[in-house]
Formats: C-alpha cells, structure tokens, sequence
C-alpha cells in the first residue's frame, strides 16, 4: 500500500504515514488488490523519474574532509553540482564554484604571505558558505515541489548553523536522508 499524499510505502498496519506524517485513511486499508496494484505501479513509475544523486555515507565524507584538510569538500561541491542543479533549474550552482574554492586553497596551503592570507582566507570561508546555504537551498527547494513545506521546514537541512559549521558533511547527511524518504534516488 503506497500513502495518497507523498506515494511512500505504508504497511497495513501504519496510522500514519511515516515520511509525509499524514493519516492513512480507512479506506485505504480497505481497497481492493486491484487498486493497490495501480498505486504500486504508480509509485514505481515515481522512482524511477526521480533525480539521482550520488548516496555517500557521512562518516565517509568527514574522513575524507579531514584527512584530506578540506580538499574533499572541494572535490564534493564540484562532483555534486551537476545532479544539484538538474534539481533547480532557478537555483544552481555556479560551474566555476569548485575552481573559484580550489584556487583559494591552493594559494592558502602553499603560498605564504602574511599580507594578503588573512583576506584570502577570510573570502574563501565566505564562498565556502555561500556555496553550502546555496546547496542547502537547492535540497529544499527540490524537496518542497515533492513534500509540503512544513515537512520539508522540519526535515530536509533544517539547521543553519549546522549547514555553517558543517557544510559539505552535513548536507550530504541531507541528500543520504532525502534519498531515504524518496525524494531523491541513488546514482549507482
């Protein structure tokens, strides 16, 4: 049996939906194997037009950042962002975002200048938030067109702050999570 709000999988015995949290009516329970064929053909036919994204585990993601000193946020930013902006066609990522951030990093690690570090420094933290609330923006845009916005407010990247200190780490725990409420698909 598949939920009439948001097409999710319930089970039988569910009151309530347990992605889009509304109540599985009574007659619902009751309907006939034909008409449960048909939505389960229907949520199939949902999946299978999902976006795909890349499903990476979080714990994988905060390995890398930090053994790698944040040359892996990088590298997310720039293999996400086109399967990010096929999610939002207003709201997208810049092409030359990774660059703009990996050029910045480059000059931070190897290029010592007491005079002009501090600015670089300063304006790369700023684009590397720019582009995590971008990111954060984009996941809750996509997810608002398939969820109603008091879902989406309360699941999808809620945390601000979270997004600031965390960026990369924590809005790929958003995407695993979307992933999970199928909202998104995995990209084999």
């Amino acid at each position: 049996m598949v939920c009439k709000h948001c097409g999710a999988p319930i089970r039988n015995t569910d009151e309530c939906c347990e992605f889009c949290g509304m109540p599985v009516d009574l007659d619902e329970k009751t309907l006939t194997e034909n008409e449960n064929l048909k939505r389960e053909a229907e949520y199939r036919k949902k999946l299978n037009n999902l976006v795909k994204i890349k499903y990476a585990s979080t714990a994988f993601v905060l390995f890398l950042s930090v053994f790698t000193i944040g040359l892996y946020s990088i590298y997310w930013y720039g293999t996400r962002s086109g399967d990010l902006n096929k999610l939002n066609p207003e709201c997208q990522l810049p092409a030359w975002g990774a660059g703009v951030y990996l050029a910045s990093w480059i000059y931070m690690m190897f290029i010592q200048s007491d005079d002009v570090q501090p600015i670089i420094m300063l304006a790369s933290s700023i684009f590397y938030w720019w582009l995590a609330f971008r990111v954060r923006k984009i996941l809750r845009l996509y997810a608002s067109k398939n969820i109603s916005g008091s879902v989406v407010a309360r699941y999808i990247a809620p945390s601000a702050v979270w997004t600031f200190l965390f960026g990369s780490i924590y809005l790929q725990s958003q995407i695993n999570k979307m992933i999970q409420m199928e909202i998104l698909a995995p990209k084999v």
